[in-house]
């Protein structure tokens, strides 16, 4: 069994209320270097908020968040994402009047141009802002966006701008990337896609945890799955050993 301390990241007894709701009770799992680990449940769970708490957006009212031995409980979105954990939205957050490339850009958090000692020194941020460029390119290119290039990120379907945020991200060079609901709205031509995406992720030594609702693309890309429901986690393993889970089934498959 893979330790706190251990595990890439690690959410240990977090729990989170709400005024009298207790969205998140007493909730704990690890995410293990190696898989693509999917988190699954019925709407209301508390996988959202689960996910917004790991990511640095809200402090849980007991518990901590591990990454990598290091606790990153209450640090803020920037901080967590300098530390190389980085997620996405169910709902896709574009910048709809700016074009894939520049919203591509603003996904890298530091850039040397950006301090004004070094705006007066164009050597020391020019080769910074290619690299960047074809950096962009690469990840336009990779999901499948670069004949959009010029396009504005309000001028894409909801899959497209699905794919737009998860390039985004991995502008930040991502260790961990949190993927909320990826294929929520998408196109059933691009579900394949973002499967191949993952896969490629996978295949470099990204680690991905996803919330997805969706069981069919959860069992083409995770082989890891926690689930659950009401708040807390009822059960973690791969999907046919939770399938099989009664407890999965009465709160969650049962009810599907």
């Amino acid at each position: 069994m893979t330790s706190v301390d251990d595990a890439l990241l690690a959410v240990d007894s977090v729990s989170q209320n709400f005024g009298g709701v207790q969205a998140v009770r007493d909730c704990s799992f690890v995410v293990r270097s190696g898989h693509v680990t999917g988190l699954i449940g019925p709407n209301g769970a508390g996988k959202s908020t689960l996910m917004e708490i790991i990511a640095g957006g809200l402090r849980p009212t007991r518990g901590r968040v591990v990454l990598r031995g290091e606790d990153i409980t209450g640090k803020l979105r920037s901080t967590v994402g300098r530390m190389g954990l980085v997620r996405t939205f169910q709902t896709a957050r574009v910048f709809p009047r700016l074009p894939l490339m520049e919203n591509l850009l603003i996904g890298r958090q530091v850039q040397r141009g950006e301090s004004l000692a070094r705006a007066w020194l164009p050597p020391l941020w020019r080769a910074q802002e290619d690299e960047l460029r074809a950096r962009a390119e690469e990840l336009l290119e990779e999901v499948g966006l670069s004949h959009r290039r010029d396009a504005l990120g309000g001028e894409l379907s909801g899959g497209q701008m699905k794919l737009l945020e998860i390039a985004r991200a991995l502008m930040a060079n991502p260790t961990l990337l949190l993927l909320d609901e990826p294929i929520a709205g998408v196109n059933p031509r691009l579900v394949d896609t973002v499967v191949a995406v993952i896969e490629r992720l996978r295949g470099r030594g990204i680690e991905v945890l996803l919330v997805e609702h969706n069981l069919s693309f959860v069992g083409r890309v995770c082989s890891d799955v926690i689930v659950m429901a009401e708040g807390t986690v009822l059960a973690q393993g791969d999907l046919d050993t939770v399938r099989a889970d009664r407890r999965v089934i009465d709160a969650y498959l049962g009810s599907a």
